[in-house]
């Protein structure tokens, strides 16, 4: 209840600026600058953990030469914030993106079974993007 009487524009918008941020400026640091602003706004606020598995996700895919454990960190990272963001999910619009995110980060350190519920829960919550 508490983060739905925040100003939910001025997270929306923060959000949005995270999300173009990372993924059409590609700029990790402004992303997570912004992402900081939610939470400060609103720690109980899924958007805030929900982007911030995004950022560590993109952060592990964008590594140049990465160490195998590096990206372990960065995937352990995720699965940790969209843990914390489905915490959330009945309030929360995007959970079938968290699950399935949270699914592709279980599944790149070869964790497959809750690989599996996360994608399977994805299915279920998306299934408008099922294809004929």
């Amino acid at each position: 209840q508490t983060s739905l009487s925040k100003d939910s524009t001025y997270i929306r918008s923060l959000a949005e600026l995270c999300d173009i941020a990372l993924k059409e400026l590609k700029n990790i640091p402004q992303a997570y600058q912004y992402n900081r602003k939610i939470i400060l706004a609103d720690s109980l606020n899924p958007i805030g953990f929900y982007n911030l598995g995004n950022i560590y996700l993109e952060e592990a895919l964008n590594k140049r030469n990465p160490k195998p454990e590096e990206l372990q960190v960065n995937f352990r990272f995720a699965i940790d914030a969209y843990t914390d963001a489905l915490k959330h999910k009945k309030m929360f619009v995007q959970a079938g993106d968290a699950f399935y995110n949270r699914g592709y980060c279980f599944f790149m350190i070869q964790q497959y079974d809750p690989a599996m519920d996360d994608f399977e829960k994805a299915c279920q919550l998306l299934p408008q993007d099922a294809r004929p």
